[in-house]
Order: structure tokens, then C-alpha cells, then sequence
């Protein structure tokens, strides 16, 4: 099953879609009783904004080949592995080997003069489930391209528009009486012009204006998410590399009622939310070749809704990233802790305790170049929640071997 980290690599504000790990996140639909938490077990090359800058310049991410200012890249993996809760479901626990392939496509071009470059990303997974019943199979697509003008030594601007599209079945039960799942589909669009602004060689900072519509099999649940996004990237001599990052939006929902403090919809009113997000991220190269890599990201995020606060929340995140290379091996290990504060909502009508949820996520992923265009990898990876609202609460272990050739 998708669980998304969110993700990613973030595009979005509540839902963020991470395009080069292919993470796809929807958090806090928990507050309107339906908890949606996607990600691929699938995990592509990955490539974040400033390795796909440095791509389009002319160079490889990790700077050891010269590439051509017309290029592309096709990245083809097969998996399999064995899921012991597809649904991730704290009643009805669902276990099923699985079977997986994903499709990554890259094409990017730099012009002759510097002055204008593009990028054209793809990625098509799917997730097939023979032993989970009312679970087949489960799929991911995604678009995404960016247009960059450079006018001049230290401007440039451009857009960013990405496209996503998933299927895939998650539980939806309240009690162990009352077992239940269901098929989210939804499609997202997101525009993103932006400007950016070289303060030194080694610093820029940029500003992002955008927006962000969400169609679901459900409409009442379509939103619109305009959103701002300030950014500042600083690289430094030994290694390291400072990102501070604030954005903030306003998620204003087609169909939805605001709630009062116990949960009913209250007629005749309209439901947005303003949210605002701030993280801190560093990295780190270590040892001879930057053999060893670490990455800690600190988020804190404020959402607050126009009505009672029934929605209200604080989240505060933590993950960090480890990766050792040597020769043609590579381990890599993360680990996510979230706290999620709800300031209004209590856990039921029996439990005036307020609502509070734990998300935490870790894994370990072990690859073996084969050769230069092809490697094998093994993986481990675990999720779990722990709230006080039990439905809430389950645990999931995913193991899988892989297989992976880059044309």
C-alpha cells in the first residue's frame, strides 16, 4: 500500500508530493475522520531541486560526469516484498506478498546562451496485493516540469506545474465490529511561478507563489490551496549545506461546513484553513569523497481554521537521514518522529482528553552496484502511529528485494 513523506520532497502545503523519491503525502484528514497517509514503496533515484539544477547545467548531481545540454534518462525497477498490514488498519490487520514496478522518466535541456532551461519528470508505479482481500492492486503517476528564464548573472525565474494521480485503499473502521475500507482516488494540480535570487556563489534565496486544486472521488472533499513559500539555501566550504525554508497558505474546501467544538457541521457556514509551516534543514558530507552523507530536518506547522477551532493543531517533526558509500555498496537509514497537538478536539464523546497523535517511520535500504547502469537493493521499512484515539493507532513492517537498470 501507498503510505506517504512526504513526501515527501515538498511541492504543497497540507499535501506535499516528494517527485524524485516519489512521495506523495495527504496528512490531517484524521480531524474529518478519514485518515489518509500515502507513500511508495517504490523508491526511485532521487533527486531534489538543486541536483536537478545541477543536472540541467551539465554536470551529474554528484559532479563526476559531463552530460550533454540535451539529455534524458529512463529508470526501470522491479520489487518484491511482503506487506504485514496493507491497510494499516488498528482492527483488521491485512498481510500479503506483494509485486511492484515503477517507470522513472527524465528529459532536460539547457539552451545554447544559459539563458533558458527546462525539465520534463515522469513517474508511473504500481502495487499488485494477491493475498490482501478487497485489495488488487494500487497506482501512482506523476508529471511534473519546470521552465527557468535567466536574465541575468544573479536573477532568474521561471514556473514549476506538477500532476499527480493515485488509487489506492486504506481502512476506514471505528470499531472491530465494524470493519472497513474504502478506494481513495484523487488527482492533484499544482502551479508554482517563482523567482530566485543569488546572493553569493554559494547562496540564493527564492520566492514561491502558488496554487494547488485537489479533485477526489469524493467532492466533497475538493480543495483549493493557494500558497506562498520563501526559501534560503546556503553552501558551505566544509561540507555543509544550511536550507531554511517558511510557507503558508489557506486551504478553502468546495463542500465542507465548519464544526463546533464537539464535532457536528454547522449549516449554512463554509470551512478553510490558514496553515503555516517552517523548517530547518542541514547537510552534511563527511569522510574522503563525501562518503558519508547527513541530512536533519527540523518543521514545526500551525494549522487554524475559520471556525471554532475544531480543526486547530500544532505538529512538530523531526527526521534525520544517514547514507555510507564504499565502492560499489551503499546503506542508507532514516528515521521520522512527529507530534501532532490537536487544541480543540477531544478523542470521542466519552473522552474529553484532547485528540493527540504520534507518527513515527523508520528504514533501512542496502543497494549493490552491479554494474554501472544496474544494481540490486534490499529494504526494511516500518510505520507506526500511537494515539489516543485508538482507531488511530496501527503498526506496519514492509520488506522487499529489488532490482533496478537505468537506460
Amino acid at each position: 500500500m501507498f503510505r506517504i513523506y512526504a513526501i515527501v520532497f515538498s511541492f504543497i502545503g497540507l499535501t506535499s508530493i516528494s517527485f524524485g523519491q516519489s512521495n506523495v503525502a495527504a496528512s490531517n484528514f484524521a480531524s474529518e475522520g478519514q485518515g489518509l497517509l500515502i507513500a511508495s514503496t517504490v523508491a526511485p533515484a532521487v533527486y531534489n531541486d538543486a541536483q536537478l539544477d545541477a543536472l540541467i547545467a551539465g554536470t551529474d548531481p554528484d559532479e563526476t560526469t559531463k552530460i550533454s545540454p540535451w539529455n534524458k534518462e529512463f529508470t526501470l525497477q522491479l520489487l518484491a516484498g511482503y506487506n504485514d498490514n496493507v491497510l494499516q488498519g488498528a482492527f483488521e490487520k491485512e498481510s500479503s506478498p506483494y509485486l511492484g514496478a515503477s517507470l522513472e522518466g527524465f528529459l532536460w535541456r539547457t539552451a545554447d546562451d544559459g539563458r533558458k532551461d527546462s525539465y520534463w519528470y515522469f513517474l508511473a508505479e504500481q502495487i499488485h496485493y494477491p493475498s490482501a482481500q478487497g485489495v488488487d492492486t494500487e497506482n501512482l503517476a506523476l508529471l511534473q516540469t519546470r521552465k527557468t528564464w535567466n536574465p541575468g548573472q544573479t536573477l532568474s525565474g521561471g514556473y514549476k506545474f506538477t500532476f499527480t494521480y493515485a488509487n489506492e485503499v486504506f481502512d476506514i473502521s471505528r470499531s472491530d465490529l465494524e470493519i472497513e475500507s474504502t478506494t481513495l482516488k484523487f488527482e492533484q494540480f499544482d502551479f508554482a511561478p517563482f523567482l530566485r535570487k543569488n546572493l553569493s556563489p554559494q547562496s540564493y534565496l527564492q520566492l514561491e507563489g502558488g496554487a494547488e486544486r485537489n479533485f477526489f472521488s469524493d467532492s466533497s472533499d475538493d480543495y483549493t490551496d493557494p500558497y506562498a513559500r520563501l526559501f534560503y539555501q546556503r553552501k558551505f566550504s566544509f561540507g555543509g549545506e544550511l536550507e531554511l525554508s517558511y510557507k503558508t497558505g489557506r486551504k478553502i474546501y468546495d463542500q465542507r461546513t465548519q464544526r463546533d467544538e464537539e464535532g457536528f457541521a454547522i449549516e449554512e457556514t463554509e470551512l478553510n484553513w490558514q496553515w503555516h509551516e517552517a523548517s530547518l534543514k542541514w547537510k552534511q558530507a563527511w569522510l574522503n569523497e563525501n562518503r558519508l552523507q547527513t541530512e536533519t530536518k527540523f518543521t514545526v506547522k500551525l494549522n487554524r481554521d475559520n471556525g471554532t477551532g475544531y480543526s486547530d493543531y500544532d505538529r512538530y517533526k523531526i527526521s534525520q537521514k544517514v547514507r555510507l558509500e564504499k565502492n560499489s555498496w551503499s546503506l542508507m537509514g532514516e528515521f521520522n518522529y512527529s507530534f501532532n497537538h490537536y487544541s480543540v478536539q477531544t478523542v470521542d464523546f466519552s473522552d474529553n482528553n484532547l485528540y493527540q497523535r504520534n507518527d513515527l517511520s523508520a528504514l533501512v535500504r542496502v543497494d549493490k552496484k552491479v554494474s554501472e547502469k544496474m544494481k540490486i537493493f534490499a529494504e526494511w521499512a516500518r510505520e507506526e502511529s500511537r494515539s489516543n484515539r485508538f482507531e488511530d493507532t496501527f503498526r506496519q513492517n514492509v520488506i522487499y528485494l529489488g532490482f533496478e537498470r537505468i537506460f
